[in-house]
């Protein structure tokens, strides 16, 4: 009797049908913020702050540096773009309605590209209701991985763990930091925070994360994302760690060698 296999066929159609209503996966190179995505150069975010609306006379740069010392003098490293921060904001029924980007890149040598974005939206003119929010992300990104306290997160390769949740610290360091254990003050590569889940950056998801609020009915007033790469940026903070190591011996070492003998 063929009721066996009729049964599997329509089971299997009717899957297929479900699917073919679902919204796809975005990738972790098809995941963006307002236009802007990871690995960027701060050239290409830039240009991408524009295109979303952000007038270019009012996108402010911050620069940053590493310094160490030598036993006697500090010395300090070319400055790199840290920070690039654009606003669209639109003034409506007398009223601004703000969204804020901030975008973080990595250091040199291995970085220079984006690896956080970070909006914030405060609409308090006529604001969306959560609930609709919600289903315009899930129509761009498709069904979210976790949903903490309500709000979506989206979690991509390389990696599958969570790199961020837990964090402490500013910047790189706090990623750095939930990975690696710190021994007399500096970082072990042999001493991990979490052995059994996060072996090194590689181990890293690329997150993406949207809070909300509570109450679908409610007006989405606040909104604040974040996309990041953490493993990416903690790859690059070991490597520019390395490097500012390698710079202070080679500072001892010439110092030492210009200084006058002592006559014994």
């Amino acid at each position: 009797m063929p009721t066996q296999p009729c049964l599997k066929s329509a089971a299997v159609t009717a899957l297929t049908a479900l699917l073919l209503t679902l919204p796809g996966l975005a990738t972790a190179e098809e995941l963006d913020v307002a236009g802007l995505r990871l690995g960027m150069t701060p050239e290409e975010a830039r240009q991408a702050l524009i295109a979303f609306g952000a007038p270019a006379d009012k996108i402010q740069e911050s620069r940053s540096s590493f310094w160490f010392m030598d036993g006697d003098k500090r010395h300090e490293t070319p400055d790199f773009i840290e920070r690039i921060n654009g606003n669209n904001d639109v003034l409506k029924d007398g009223k601004w309605i703000k969204d804020q980007l901030e975008l973080s890149f990595a250091p040199p040598p291995q970085g220079g590209r984006l690896v956080r974005i970070r909006r914030t939206i405060e609409n308090y003119v006529d604001a969306p209701a959560i609930g609709v929010y919600r289903s315009a992300l899930v129509e761009k990104y498709g069904p979210p991985d976790q949903n903490v306290s309500g709000n979506p997160v989206w979690m991509r390769g390389p990696g599958k763990a969570d790199c961020v949740t837990g964090a402490k610290g500013k910047g790189a360091d706090a990623y750095v930091n939930a990975i690696y254990r710190r021994v007399k003050g500096r970082v072990s590569l042999e001493h991990l925070v979490n052995p059994r889940l996060i072996k090194g950056p590689d181990d890293c998801a690329i997150r993406l994360s949207y809070k909300l609020g509570l109450g679908d009915n409610q007006p989405a007033k606040r909104v604040t994302a974040e996309l990041i790469d953490p493993g990416t940026w903690v790859k690059a903070q070991l490597a520019a760690m390395e490097a500012i190591e390698k710079q202070q011996a080679d500072a001892v070492e010439t110092r030492n060698a210009g200084a006058t003998k002592p006559k014994l």
